[in-house]
């Protein structure tokens, strides 16, 4: 029941913050900008997907297998940092493509730049360890910590259209509180600590997991496909109409998500 709520808690708050912070962005930095930071974000979720590669579905069971296994926890710990430490340097290569040959907008490879640094923090944030092991109170603590310093920054600081630069600091900051949080609880509560297992590891651990990245990059294809086009084709202006209209039916299904996310993965293990 703990894992219920506390998934839950993620989730409603995933679905509360876009209806509590989108009107004043709109507000304030405009459609134009709007556009350009929502394609922006598209991005990095696609990075952020590659470096994910579907192990907050295939270690989950196995850390819960092994939760009271420190020596085997600390192996599969290991695994997936390592893999996500390759994914990173390989998302880091694929970035420059993303802004050397085409800037919608003045700063957009600024934004980029600045929103990847959150990525390269999410690796020490193990949401996967932490529903393995059953203490998703941490998880939930370190999401409400992320986002509470992005909320409370774009009231302070974003003022104006030419501020939206801002948000992506905002982003990157909160992932960095987090992380930092993170480490801490890791160490202290679970005697975890970030190392490094080798290339042959690494790559293995990637190959194990190879058909359900591809299953789930498909599928996120498919989810924010329509904004990427959008967003190459389109003016940014006309890309932040867009966006706009995708949110607000992404918050219509995520009341779906919430109930049917939660209960897979409380169950699932």
């Amino acid at each position: 029941m703990r894992n219920f709520l506390s998934l839950s808690v993620i989730q409603a708050f995933n679905y509360l913050v876009p209806m509590l912070t989108f009107p004043y962005m709109l507000r304030v930095i405009g459609l134009e900008h709007f556009g350009a930071y929502q394609f922006a974000m598209v991005i990095i979720g696609y990075l952020g997907i590659i470096i994910d590669y579907g192990h907050n579905m295939s270690a989950t069971p196995i850390a819960a297998q092994n939760r009271d296994n420190p020596t085997a926890l600390q192996q599969l710990f290991n695994e997936v940092f390592s893999g996500r430490l390759v994914l990173m340097l390989v998302s880091g290569i694929l970035l420059p493509f993303t802004y050397f040959f085409w800037q919608p907008i003045d700063g957009f490879a600024e934004v980029l730049l600045v929103l990847f640094p959150g990525l390269m923090a999410s690796i020490f944030i193990p949401t996967w360890l932490y529903q393995g092991v059953e203490k998703m109170g941490y998880a939930v603590m370190l999401h409400f910590s992320s986002r509470f310093i992005q909320i409370i920054g774009l009231i302070l600081a974003v003022r104006k259209p030419e501020d939206w630069a801002i948000l992506a600091w905002l982003n990157t900051g909160g992932q960095v509180v987090a992380s930092g949080l993170s480490i801490y609880l890791l160490k202290r509560k679970f005697g975890l600590i970030p190392r490094w297992a080798g290339w042959k590891t690494s790559l293995a651990s990637l190959k194990s997991g190879a058909a359900l990245f591809f299953s789930q990059f498909a599928i996120s294809c498919y989810l924010m496909g329509g904004l990427f086009l959008v967003g190459l084709t389109r003016s940014t202006r006309e890309n932040g109409i867009y966006a706009l209209a995708d949110k607000v039916l992404q918050l219509i299904r995520q009341l779906l998500i919430l109930f049917f996310q939660t209960v897979f993965i409380v169950t699932g293990k």
